[in-house]
Order: structure tokens, then C-alpha cells, then sequence
């Protein structure tokens, strides 16, 4: 069996000091300093950091198999996870941005992250377990999303996602999930205008809904047992099946399927509407 190599209070402004470590274990070290490219932990792999703080750029590229926990990267530790396989983040400060650039296999757990083009084309992303995100356009362009517990601060979320499961999450965001394709949310909460645009196979089950347009130009959406209190234009040339709990504040031209609510403020059916459009619009009241 070959020997771990452990790295233990290690204070280093070098470029490259740990690139292309395997099997290995640092913990409690520092790399920072000013003016350095940085790249600490490039190419390592099948490794664990602990209790570490990074604060030069580019940290860990290249790297597959490795475990961070307990630590902290700072605004200085720019891009600091790209083309990464296999990366476990745990009870970690992640303050750079554009961390996660084209990684496959992450998983974060009870993270804070603040920085925007967080998790950018990434394939295989879980997020979870009381995880806090504050970052614009957070996972553009990513496959196979899981996310749960997770509190989302930021424009232009989850946009282009494919392959997703949102559950427990409350999301504040504007243009969220535009143009993304066979994603699921069950019990969110979610804030914003424009939620959904262009999107293919979108499906809320139990989510708290409020904004201004939602769900504009989409196609297989449904919704269960939602409420979308003061939500106004909504479903706009979308094919739709929507079940509501409560008041819609105003549809505008549904193209096909059928929205049920106990209220609709108003249904505005104009010149705008597509040919062929055959939504079915009921009310309780």
C-alpha cells in the first residue's frame, strides 16, 4: 500500500507548492500571498484537505478524488475548482468567483458560497444539506442537478440546467431556470420575475410561486398543487397543466393544456394569442 504523504501547517506564498499530490492529506495550511499565479493543488489527486485557507488563485484544477473540508477560500482564491472529477466540498467558505468551471462528480454539503458564475457547465452537481448559494447565473449550462436544503440568492439561476431535482429550496431569483429542460422542484419556495422562460418539461409540486410573468414561451410544464399569489401575466403562449391552490394575479394568452385556480384576477385573451391556442381556464369562484 503506498504511503500518504501529510501536509500539516504549511504557510506558503508558492506557486505550485502541493501540484500533482496523490494520496495525500493537508490540513491546517495557508497558501497565500500577492502577486503569485497560485494553482496550490493542481493536478492532485485522491486527497483530503482540512481546516485550510486559500487565498491565491486557480487552487485545485485538474484535480479528481479529493475532499475539502472545514476551509476557506477568500476572494483572492479566483476560479478556484476547474475541470475537476470526483470533488466532495464540506462546511466550507467558498467566497471566489466562478468557482466549479466544467467539473463532474460534486457534491456540496452545509457550504457558503458568494461569488458569481458559481458551477458553470458542471455535470453530476449535488448541493445540499443546508447549503447557501449568492451568486448570478449559479450552474449555467449544467447536467444532472441535485439540490436540496439549499438557500439560492441570484439572477439568472440555473439557467440552460438540464436533468434536475430541486427539493426543500427557496430561490431568489430573476430569469430562474430559463430555457432549462426536465427539471423537477417539489416544496420550494421561489421569488422572482420571469421564472422559466423558454423552458421544455418543467414540474413544481407543492412550491410557493410569486413574481411578476412566470412561466412565459414554455412547453410541458406542470404544476401541482401550487399557490402563485400575485402572480400577474402568467403562462403566456406556454402549454400548460396547472393545478392552484389560491389566486392567480392575471393569465395572459395560454396556448394549450388547462390551468385550474380557486381565482384568476383577470384573463387577457388578445391579438397576441398563437393560432390554434386551446388552454382550458377554470375557476372555483
Amino acid at each position: 500500500m503506498e504511503k500518504k504523504t501529510v501536509v500539516r501547517d504549511l504557510i506558503t506564498g508558492e506557486d505550485r507548492p502541493l501540484a500533482g499530490l496523490r494520496g495525500f492529506s493537508a490540513e491546517n495550511c495557508r497558501f497565500e500571498g500577492r502577486g503569485g499565479s497560485g494553482y496550490a493543488l493542481k493536478d492532485a489527486g485522491n486527497g483530503t484537505v482540512k481546516g485550510c485557507l486559500f487565498a491565491m488563485p486557480y487552487p485545485l484544477w485538474h484535480a479528481a478524488g479529493v475532499t475539502l473540508l472545514n476551509s476557506r477560500l477568500t476572494e483572492d482564491a479566483k476560479d478556484p475548482f476547474w475541470y475537476c472529477e470526483d470533488l466532495k466540498i464540506g462546511k466550507t467558505f467558498l467566497h471566489a468567483g466562478r468557482g466549479c468551471r466544467e467539473c463532474r462528480g460534486v457534491v456540496l454539503s452545509e457550504c457558503d458560497v458568494s461569488g458569481n458564475d458559481f458551477g458553470w457547465r458542471c455535470a453530476d452537481v449535488t448541493v445540499g444539506k443546508n447549503s447557501r448559494i449568492r451568486s448570478d447565473r449559479a450552474l449555467f449550462e449544467s447536467a444532472n442537478v441535485r439540490m436540496r436544503d439549499t438557500n439560492l440568492n441570484g439572477d439568472d439561476a440555473l439557467q440552460y440546467v438540464r436533468d434536475g431535482e430541486i427539493i426543500g429550496c427557496v430561490v431568489n431569483a430573476n430569469d430562474f431556470l430559463w430555457r432549462a429542460e426536465n427539471v423537477t422542484l417539489t416544496d420550494c419556495v421561489i421569488n422572482g420575475d420571469r421564472i422559466g422562460w423558454y423552458s421544455e418539461n418543467l414540474r413544481f409540486v407543492r412550491c410557493r410561486i410569486a413574481g411578476n410573468m412566470p412561466f412565459c414561451f414554455c412547453g410541458g410544464l406542470v404544476l401541482e398543487d401550487c399557490s402563485m399569489e400575485g402572480c400577474e401575466s402568467a403562462f403566456e403562449h406556454s402549454s400548460v397543466e396547472a393545478m392552484i391552490s389560491g389566486s392567480i394575479g392575471s393569465v395572459r394568452n395560454p396556448a394549450h393544456g388547462s390551468i385550474s385556480a380557486d381565482d384568476i384576477g383577470s384573463v387577457v385573451i388578445d391579438g397576441n394569442r398563437l393560432p390554434g391556442s386551446d388552454c382550458a381556464i377554470r375557476t372555483k369562484r
